[in-house]
């Protein structure tokens, strides 16, 4: 029983630990900042896609979507540092971008993915978080 009231005291206070933090996040403008980072993730991701695509922009329409992808991924990216510190945004986007797009390379152009590739993409999500968690928002 004690045991069980123990970890119920650690949860509590995990519980209680995360939302001042997501206060603390929100009461920053930290919410929109993340969205804009998220946004600006996606737009790369589009971009790196297409630019294989366009075989060394060789290919009109893939050359387009590449080259007004990134802009737009590099607008939003400017708009979260409104609310994210540089090293953290930049962690963020190089960390998250770098594991989906070798997951799309992986499912879209059937490209392999090693256990030591997965192991390397394991360790960048478990830095990724640890860089969020402790960058001092």
């Amino acid at each position: 029983m004690s045991g069980l009231l123990y970890i119920s005291k650690k949860t509590c206070f995990s519980a209680c630990w995360l939302a001042k933090l997501s206060l603390t996040y929100f009461k920053r403008g930290a919410a929109m900042a993340y969205c804009y980072l998220l946004l600006a993730i996606c737009l790369e991701l589009i971009a790196t896609n297409f630019l294989k695509l366009s075989a060394g922009f060789s290919r009109l329409v893939p050359t387009i979507i590449t080259v007004s992808a990134y802009c737009a991924c590099f607008y939003f990216f400017s708009l979260s540092l409104r609310g994210i510190k540089l090293s953290i945004a930049y962690a963020t986007w190089s960390g998250v971008g770098i594991i989906f797009a070798s997951l799309l390379s992986y499912f879209l152009f059937k490209e392999s993915l090693t256990g030591w590739q997965l192991l390397g993409l394991g360790l960048i999500v478990c830095g990724t978080i640890i860089a969020n968690l402790t960058g001092g928002h």
